[in-house]
């Protein structure tokens, strides 16, 4: 196999793996957690 057909089947395994993956949190009825507002104060 020629590498830029190696680096395109990667490209697309990795594309389809994250669409799967892209609803699974919502499923498990977790979320993304609110940052504390000291830790916003930090970044400041």
């Amino acid at each position: 196999m020629k590498k830029a057909n190696v680096l395109n089947f990667v490209a697309k395994l990795g594309y389809k793996s994250a669409i799967k993956a892209a609803g699974v949190a919502s499923q498990y009825h977790t979320y993304q957690p609110q940052e504390p507002k000291a830790l916003r104060e930090l970044k400041k």
